[in-house]
């Protein structure tokens, strides 16, 4: 059903930019997609879910992020994470796209890290 209605959308439309727009927005709400209303924002104003949160719950987060950053657990497994990434690229790769997972795998760390430290600032 999702499908059929892509298509119908799609039907008769020939510029790529606006196929392309039709398709994110159908795809964002036929799917279940995340946006980044879903998401934590901080800033001058933290919201979860597109709502915000109590000075109590960004101080919890804030103290859960600096706890993990500090726990032992997640030193090795960002190691563990660092060595299938690199072990992915540089000794099973078989071609570009094994090289890209590798890659993707660094980058999703560094979104973790990146994440947990701005919060604990």
């Amino acid at each position: 059903m999702r499908q059929w209605i892509i298509k119908v959308l799609l039907r008769g439309v020939k510029d790529d930019d606006v196929r392309n727009q039709i398709l994110t927005e159908a795809v964002k709400h036929l799917f279940n997609t995340i946006s980044e209303d879903d998401i934590l924002q901080t800033g001058n104003q933290w919201t979860l879910r597109g709502k915000p949160i109590s000075e109590g719950e960004v101080k919890q987060l804030q103290e859960e992020a600096k706890l993990i950053t500090e726990l032992k657990l997640w030193r090795i497994l960002q190691l563990e994470l660092k060595y299938q990434a690199n072990k992915a690229i540089y000794e099973n790769s078989k071609d570009l796209v094994d090289i890209m997972a590798g890659k993707i795998l660094l980058y999703y760390i560094d979104i973790i890290r990146t994440k947990l430290n701005k919060l604990c600032s």
